[in-house]
């Protein structure tokens, strides 16, 4: 059966027209489809812990996608975090940190890894989960398959493990001719096909100012 190709992001007067339309169109709301502060304050963030994501991901024997999808998101959120002036403990320090004691990083046990963040000199821990990342099929100019990813991210207090934010990502790039607003959010502008670590390290570096952007006290 014959796969339907889908529009081009762009291309000649199409896009300059699209481009106009855009600019009277109010944009759609962030990536980060779903947050909960349940009270995360600077205060909390004096120096952050990124613990290794976890991956819901399954990979075909023997591979390795999902685990390099959560490395990738991971390090991007951790430099994100950096970039916006935080004192941060990265992924593979804190790796490293537990493998000097004989043991995995705890990515799904937040009393664990807040309990070692602190150990490390961390207020906070940070932790997450992917749980979609789908690569586009076809290039930056034509795609017959969008890229797509999903993915989880928690704050949590050191050393007490109580979690103070929770924000999820959830992206599907759009074609511009489908959706000229949403499309133009993208990195790129919807000029062209993004891959899924694009995607991706967008969504961390979204989720890394949301963490960062806190206030100084608790909201009354």
């Amino acid at each position: 059966m014959r796969t339907a190709r889908i529009s081009r992001p762009g291309g000649g007067a199409q896009l300059l027209v699209a481009l106009a339309l855009a600019g009277c169109a109010a944009l759609g709301p962030g990536p980060l489809v779903q947050q909960q502060d349940e009270g995360l304050v600077a205060a909390n963030l004096a120096r952050v812990a990124v613990v290794p994501f976890a991956s819901a991901l399954r990979d075909e024997a023997g591979g390795s996608a999902g685990a390099d999808a959560a490395a990738e998101i991971a390090s991007a959120l951790s430099e994100g975090l950096a970039g916006a002036g935080l004192d941060v403990v990265t992924p593979s320090d804190v790796a490293a940190a537990f493998a000097a004691r004989g043991r995995p990083a705890p990515s799904s046990d937040p009393v664990a890894a807040a309990g070692a963040a602190q150990e490390l000199g961390a207020t906070a821990v940070v932790l997450g989960r992917v749980t979609r990342f789908r690569e586009r099929v076809g290039s930056a100019a034509g795609a017959t398959v969008a890229a797509s990813v999903a993915f989880e991210v928690f704050v949590h207090e050191a050393p007490s493990g109580r979690r103070l934010w929770a924000g999820r990502f959830d992206e599907t790039q759009p074609a511009l001719s489908a959706n000229v607003a949403r499309a133009r959010q993208f990195p790129g502008g919807g000029t062209r096909w993004l891959t899924a670590a694009e995607v991706a390290r967008w969504g961390a570096g979204e989720a890394a100012r949301a963490i960062a952007a806190r206030p100084a006290e608790p909201a009354p």
